[in-house]
């Protein structure tokens, strides 16, 4: 047994071009499967962010509204950046970053936030007297409504 061994370790033979072409054809399907899949987890995570950072300035802006029982407050944006910090409120914003978010608020008793993911969806949650509705869209400025088509 120890002769075979020897005897291995001293014939110089390597592989054979066609082995080496199995092993690079096996690691090129494993490639073309596995990078798609990637991607597509990777967008999915991304989307993932800015819906997680909309319910979060959802939630700031209720714990503010508790204070103020006024969504159009003037020290509004004031006091939800003081609640949480790690989000950049702006009345009107470019959405360009992950950790910002767009807040308006066209009466006392309604808003609307959004955020743009780095996929170009921005995401959107409304709350109005009919109700609070979460949608996404490509375009500017998210219209979500009891009517809205893309709902998260």
């Amino acid at each position: 047994m120890l002769n075979t061994f020897r005897q291995r370790a001293q014939n110089e033979d390597g592989f054979t071009l066609i082995e080496l072409l199995v092993v690079v054809i096996i690691i090129g399907i494993l490639a073309a499967i596995a990078i798609p899949s990637f991607l597509g987890q990777r967008q999915r995570a991304q989307n993932a962010a800015a819906q997680s950072i909309v319910r979060n300035a959802q939630s700031s802006i209720e714990t503010a509204y508790v204070d103020t029982q006024d969504y159009k407050a003037a020290t509004f944006i004031a006091t939800l950046t003081a609640i949480e910090p790690n989000i950049t409120f702006a009345a009107t914003a470019a959405l360009t970053k992950n950790d910002a978010v767009q807040y308006t608020s066209p009466a006392s008793d309604s808003y609307t936030v959004q955020s743009k993911a780095v996929s170009n969806r921005n995401y959107a949650i409304t709350r109005t007297g009919g109700g609070t509705f979460r949608c996404w869209d490509t375009a500017a400025i998210v219209a979500c409504n009891a009517g809205a088509t893309n709902k998260w």
